[in-house]
């Protein structure tokens, strides 16, 4: 088994980002698996969570869809 890519604490452009999306969807499939270990699963499920976040910090930092709508709750 090779070893996992470290995850980033933050992305710097939208070819990271992109990245990031395939490990989050490959994570997602991953964790699903029925036959995966309830320890693997935690521990794939704290990644997948970190990934997320780094991904979310980014789109709203790069002015994406979300961004709008996050500056409207926060104005309201």
């Amino acid at each position: 088994m090779t070893p996992a890519a470290k995850l980033p604490d933050k992305i710097e452009n939208d070819e990271q980002y992109d990245e990031l999306l395939a490990r989050i969807v490959k994570g997602a499939q991953t964790i699903e698996d029925p036959l995966l270990d309830p320890n693997d699963r935690q521990r794939y499920m704290k990644a997948y969570d970190k990934m997320v976040s780094v991904a979310m910090a980014y789109r709203f930092k790069s002015g994406g869809e979300a961004n709008g709508e996050e500056a409207a709750h926060a104005e309201g």
